[in-house]
């Protein structure tokens, strides 16, 4: 998905960033991967799982903390977090927001490979799970996400697309 130049280019912004929180966007999420007939995992980040485990390493061995990942593309939104049993304190996050007009219901929780991030090769060293202490929602309605960082926190808001009514609203530390 990224050139060498991309990649370079992002992990020397990753690394030097004075930033508490670092949004990094990409048009599809970084994880889960989707499965099953709707899921088309073929068009997101699983074929470039070598690169993307190249990313979460250098996130790690870097100790680069307050990442959080922005994704679409898959008609539904969720928050999620990145976790490794290498590391406890290994944490970055996933938040997926819908098409802000999207009327149809999207995917659901199973269309999502949630567990093990694969390599390319095998399941490796890190994990996707809805975020801890939440409902662990996938969100099919037509809406929208909303991100204030406030301080030290990051605050996610999904929104109800039609009139802004407040859907879920987490608080990311």
């Amino acid at each position: 998905l990224l050139s060498k130049a991309q990649l370079d280019a992002l992990f020397k912004w990753l690394k030097e960033s004075p930033e508490r929180h670092k949004f990094v966007a990409c048009g599809i999420p970084l994880c889960p991967d989707t499965q099953g007939l709707v899921g088309e995992p073929d068009d997101k980040w699983k074929p470039a799982a070598a690169q993307r485990t190249e990313l979460l390493n250098y996130i790690f061995d870097n100790k680069i903390r307050n990442v959080v990942f922005l994704g679409g593309d898959v008609h539904v939104s969720y928050v999620g977090q990145i976790t490794s049993a290498d590391d406890p304190d290994f944490c970055a996050h996933i938040v997926v927001s819908s098409a802000f007009n999207w009327v149809a219901p999207g995917l659901q929780k199973s269309s999502f490979a949630w567990g093990p991030i694969h390599n390319g090769t095998a399941p490796g060293r890190y994990r996707c799970d809805p975020l801890l202490g939440t409902s662990g929602k996938i969100i099919r309605r037509n809406n929208y996400v909303q991100i204030d960082t406030t301080g030290d926190h990051v605050m996610v808001t999904i929104k109800l697309g039609i009139n802004g009514s407040i859907i879920e609203q987490l608080k990311l530390p």
